[in-house]
């Protein structure tokens, strides 16, 4: 999964609130826990998120303390003047985030931070009171009428959407109800403590129908989540979409789309690395995401050019032989998606695949390479919209009457591109199967991201499934209680199997 850096937060751009005054800030005015809300609009995307800050004295200094679960615990050391009060964090390139404080109406604080988010390029704005109701939904996995946290829940049906699926009854889709009910009810049960798993989304869908949809922890059906590098699993469906026109051809070396770099490792040497090595990670160039390893994906992050950090990558293995989970080949796959169909990447995405679903509210992590889309990871995307994206892949390419994508680069694309008895993985997609477990029982596939994320398609049994989390501090393949992995095994695959599974 891409790296998360001390840089990273779930904060886009938004507006700064009007009303600020310059008037000088006291520490009084300042020590206590701050909250707000967020609202990042920009065209047709638009997300609402928390925002929650701590100011307090240490070692007769004022520091700041980033109370979001996607923030380091480091606090920063904040400073006030004329202007206001300033905190700087470390980050992973020249300027960490930056906030800024200045007073606002009613002993309010406006607030404002840049060079936010994984790689730093992104910029948000609230304004922040010391009442604690303002993000109240954000701190509890739900609450009840009264604003008091509830554990309580019945299975129910979900509601019908203009925009999305036929919804169904459980029962009537041959699912147990009481098992998708114990399922919500731990999550209802997480701390939401910061190295726990905390499950903000959850979707199933059974024979194209939704049986099971669920927020929590103030997330919404319309607020959209990032996916990390289940984005990638969408780049190889985009790959397709160029594949089906005859655009890209799988086994032309890769370098040869890229004719303005001729002098770049991969051309002179002539590598054997084809388009497919790049689609299914086994490549052969040298990636080592260690500790100790200088951490590519952070120069990835930083690169202006990724086309030309990628294609001088050296080569390390023969191509086809040895998966290498590596976050600068989806990166790359971008790049030549966009050379090879000759139009901005987002474009191609937005017309071949986005609009035909009905997707809209989205929008791309941009990248230092000219603002480019990263190919690798960090959408913003709703569930439902997820949903959508693995309910194509379980109809071979179909969505409503209609091919979207061929039912052959479907195939291809979850069927093991890698060396028998390597990794199972296809273009993009991890497999689940004898050989390699995600889950028990059940064979399929999965789009995996950093933080919990998953888009999970069972062929056998006709369904998919969506979660989102933010858990950003526990591992994403983890099966431990309250992990995607660790519900989906322990209530989804019994409820779907049904009393067999009991034993």
């Amino acid at each position: 999964m891409l790296a998360l850096s001390l840089a990273a937060c779930p904060a886009l751009r938004a507006e700064r609130p009007a009303g600020a005054e310059a008037s000088r800030l006291s520490e009084a005015d300042l020590v206590g826990r701050w909250y707000g809300m967020a609202q990042d609009r920009r065209g047709r995307f638009s997300r609402r998120f928390p925002v929650e800050i701590e100011i307090e004295r240490r070692d007769g200094a004022l520091v700041l303390i980033n109370r979001d679960r996607l923030a380091s615990d480091e606090a920063a050391s904040l400073s006030i003047d004329a202007q206001g009060a300033k905190a700087a964090f470390p980050g992973a390139f020249a300027s960490g985030p930056a906030i800024t404080l200045r007073r606002g109406k009613r002993g309010e604080l406006d607030y404002r931070i840049d060079n936010a988010g994984p790689l730093g390029l992104e910029h948000n704005a609230a304004m922040l009171s010391r009442d604690p109701r303002r993000s109240a939904a954000f701190r509890a996995p739900r609450l009840d009428a009264n604003g008091d946290r509830t554990g309580d829940y019945a299975y129910r049906t979900p509601t019908g959407r203009a925009d999305g699926f036929p919804v169904a009854s459980a029962h009537s889709q041959g699912v147990d109800e009481d098992r998708l009910a114990a399922l919500v009810r731990a999550v209802l049960g997480q701390s939401g403590d910061i190295d726990k798993p905390q499950i903000e989304g959850l979707l199933v869908l059974r024979n194209g129908k939704l049986i099971l949809e669920e927020y929590f922890w103030g997330q919404s059906a319309d607020n959209p989540h990032m996916i990390s590098s289940c984005t990638k699993s969408l780049t190889a469906m985009i790959t397709g979409a160029a594949w089906d026109r005859g655009l890209i051809d799988l086994d032309e070396p890769a370098a040869t789309y890229f004719p303005d770099y001729s002098d770049s490792l991969w051309a002179k040497e002539k590598y054997p690395i084809l388009v497919r090595h790049i689609l299914s990670m086994d490549s052969g160039t040298k990636w080592d995401d260690s500790a100790s390893s200088g951490e590519p994906s952070k120069m990835l992050e930083a690169a202006t050019d990724i086309a030309d950090y990628m294609l001088n990558k050296p080569l390390v293995a023969k191509p086809g032989t040895r998966y290498n989970y590596d976050n600068g080949l989806p990166a790359l796959q971008g790049r030549l998606i966009e050379n090879a169909v000759k139009q901005p990447f987002a474009d191609f995405a937005d017309r071949t695949l986005f609009k035909p679903l009905g997707i809209t509210n989205y929008s791309w992590m941009p990248t230092r390479d000219h603002g480019r889309p990263l190919a690798a990871g960090g959408v913003y995307m709703r569930p439902i919209d997820a949903a959508k994206l693995g309910q194509l892949m379980l109809d071979k390419g179909l969505w409503r009457g209609k091919h979207i994508l061929s039912e052959r680069w479907i195939a291809q694309s979850t069927t093991q591109q890698t060396a028998d008895g390597d990794y199972p993985y296809g273009f993009y997609w991890h497999l689940t199967n004898a050989q390699h477990r995600h889950i028990e029982k059940i064979d399929g596939y999965s789009a995996i991201g950093q933080g919990g994320q998953f888009i999970m398609v069972l062929p056998s049994v006709q369904t998919v499934i969506v979660i989102t989390s933010a858990s950003w501090r526990t591992a994403t393949r983890s099966h431990e209680p309250g992990t995607p992995l660790g519900l989906i095994s322990e209530h989804i695959v019994p409820a779907l199997l049904g009393p067999t599974s009991r034993r």
